[in-house]
């Protein structure tokens, strides 16, 4: 007998051989989406290592910025570079390495070396130019700068120039200011760099394709404003300490200060000596105002008294020292009465000088000085002047 299926009835599942089309058919599909997933997430792996290398060269570019902002007049003048223990030669104060970057504090130390981007070492070179085209004067002049890559980036199938993740990198570092090198195979300039807008934003000196650069500058008219620690600038203002509450503020541990002028409202005082160097004054000649302090040749410090260079009140215009033998009569202590020696009396208050001969023996009431005798009344030696003068030590005075 046969076996007959019920009237009305339909076969139902499917076939031996449809099962293995469908099955054959849906794995394709499954490794087709596997392949395209997987593309993906290569081209996304490639594209933050293009992101990275971006950000890379931005952090140069800020170093690069820091460094010609701090060094802004000794770039001009090509003098060589220093801070702290670190020096950047003369010779490449205008192209310094990521190294010297790094070693003035200006760069990170992992931003210094290079970056391996599929399979190649890539670092970064900093070029900066003086800009002289507007007729400035160094070190008035414009500084400008190019932080490029050192090589292409290239795609690691074809070996040639990987425009798309370039642009990735440079819109990464600034979406302006940097740009890619374009080959000419796509009618690109290998010497210009160009911006993921189109926009030429610089030169490329290596003229080599695939390489990114960034562009910066600086105007030396915001430069002028400010004060430059390292002395390089002059001033061309006073400075102000005193702050918009009115408090007034310190300028310690200085060294030496050169001015024309110091003007003080307050005291003026030193730790050890007040040193008067130059002018040279001369007593009793004439100054320009009252109460200048002066020198003259030997030490003495004058003062500018009425007009005239003078000595301190109550000397006169005595000018040293010295020990004479003292002579006494009638109370009076005079300085060798028997000479024609200037002195002056010590019994009194200081009236004047005398230079006689010899003194009249007339006796002088205590508390005068014996008047001047500037003619030398007596031209021969009296003996009876000695009598009555008599020694009595020695005094110490200033004459002249």
């Amino acid at each position: 007998m046969k076996y007959q299926s019920a009237p009305g009835s339909s076969q139902q599942g499917f076939l031996l051989v449809q099962l293995a089309l469908f099955v054959v058919l849906f794995s394709g599909v499954l490794a087709y989406a596997g392949h395209l997933y997987w593309q993906r997430n290569v081209r996304t792996i490639a594209d933050d290592r293009a992101r990275l290398v971006g950000a890379a060269l931005a952090n140069v570019n800020d170093a690069t910025k820091t460094y010609m902002t701090t060094f802004f007049t000794q770039i001009q003048r090509g003098q060589a570079v220093t801070m702290g223990s670190y020096t950047v030669p003369a010779s490449r104060v205008r192209a310094p390495t990521t190294a010297d970057l790094r070693d003035l504090g200006m760069l990170a130390a992992r931003s210094a070396g290079p970056i391996v981007y599929n399979g190649v070492e890539l670092g970064f070179n900093v070029a900066i130019t003086v800009d002289t085209s507007g007729g400035c004067v160094v070190p008035t002049c414009n500084l400008r700068s190019v932080v490029s890559s050192t090589v292409p980036m290239l795609d690691a199938r074809t070996g040639l120039p990987d425009v798309r993740r370039a642009t990735i990198a440079a819109a990464t570092a600034s979406p302006g200011n940097a740009g890619v090198a374009m080959p000419t195979a796509m009618d690109g300039n290998p010497g210009i760099f160009v911006s993921q807008d189109g926009n030429q934003v610089g030169l490329n000196a290596s003229g080599t394709a695939g390489v990114i650069g960034i562009m910066n500058g600086y105007d030396s008219a915001g430069f002028m404003e400010f004060d430059r620690r390292d002395g390089s600038l002059p001033r061309t203002g006073s400075i102000n300490m005193q702050d918009v509450m009115g408090a007034r503020h310190d300028i310690n541990r200085a060294g030496a200060v050169g001015a024309q002028t110091v003007t003080a409202e307050g005291r003026i005082k030193t730790g050890e000596y007040l040193d008067l160097d130059n002018p040279i004054v001369k007593e009793g000649d004439t100054c320009e105002k009252d109460g200048l302090v002066g020198r003259a040749d030997k030490g003495l410090i004058l003062s500018c008294q009425s007009g005239v260079w003078k000595a301190a009140a109550g000397l006169g215009n005595l000018t040293h020292y010295n020990q004479l033998p003292a002579y006494s009569y009638a109370g009076v202590i005079a300085v060798n009465p028997m000479s024609s020696t200037y002195g002056n009396c010590t019994a009194g208050p200081y009236t004047g000088q005398y230079k006689s001969a010899y003194l009249s023996c007339t006796a002088i009431p205590p508390g005068q000085c014996i008047p001047c005798n500037n003619n030398g009344p007596y031209a021969s030696y009296i003996p009876e002047c000695e009598e009555k003068w008599t020694p009595s030590g020695s005094i110490c005075m200033k004459i002249k």
